[in-house]
């Protein structure tokens, strides 16, 4: 199956039109490892396309993952720029800001959106929802990661600092690894952090360029070795003593 991202692996993927739904409606299914309160949980979720396919809405599930709000999300769908975000619950101020800003710049568009219930939506999208049981789910189990990420050591980090290579466990893509280090220490970020606005624009500056590092990265030992070193200099913000 397709690999849309280094942040989701693929369940269930329709490259084109299944049956007659009209506009030529079809689906994938993604999962994402999560971190509420510290402990992983797996999250699945829909894409719905249209006809074109357009896989540029995979760019709003990672900055939406990236930005935590990917686990309100049950489906998204996108038609000719615009999105229709489908959700469980009503939606938080925070998901409707964040999908403004992230429609702004995608690719050289701007994709307009809407939030919609996923109960209220239309029979097709809730049997798809039903049938692969989306949202997030129990502890992981091996079902993304094989094994257990090891925690690492917190220490004070100066910018000669030379990026540690990772203790990756045999049968685990290094990738995979890497993503599941990152949403990690993101999660201890957001505890540790007292005041998030006044580091906000380091924390965005780093995961672009992790993100940016997908593409540029010439190995996936060269993408670990960029997010290693991004993840210390996050580090090294948060536990420097507040003022």
């Amino acid at each position: 199956m397709r690999r849309y991202s280094d942040f989701f692996v693929t369940l269930h993927d329709e490259q084109g039109p299944v049956g007659h739904l009209g506009r030529g409606l079809h689906y994938s299914v993604l999962r994402a490892v999560i971190w509420p309160n510290g402990q992983p949980k797996l999250h699945d979720f829909g894409i719905v396309w249209d006809e074109d396919h357009d896989t540029r809405v995979i760019v709003v599930a990672e900055r939406l993952y990236l930005r935590g709000l990917l686990p309100d999300v049950l489906l998204l769908g996108e038609a000719k720029g615009h999105l229709r975000v489908f959700l469980d619950a009503p939606p938080r101020q925070q998901m409707r800001t964040a999908l403004d800003e992230i429609g702004d710049s995608v690719g050289n568009d701007h994709f307009t959106n809407q939030v919609e219930l996923l109960a209220e939506s239309e029979t097709f999208l809730r049997g798809v929802a039903e049938r692969w049981r989306l949202g997030s789910k129990g502890a992981i189990e091996g079902a993304l990661i094989d094994a257990p990420v090891a925690e690492p050591a917190r220490h004070a980090v100066t910018r000669s600092h030379t990026p540690r290579p990772f203790a990756v466990e045999p049968g685990i893509s290094p990738v995979t690894f890497s993503v599941a280090r990152l949403v990690r220490h993101l999660t201890q970020l957001e505890r540790a952090i007292d005041d998030e606005r006044s580091v906000g624009g380091e924390v965005v500056g780093a995961l672009t360029d992790i993100i940016d590092a997908r593409t540029t990265a010439a190995s996936p030992e060269h993408f670990m070795a960029i997010v290693d070193s991004r993840l210390e200099e996050l580090l090294d913000i948060y536990e420097q003593p507040s003022g």
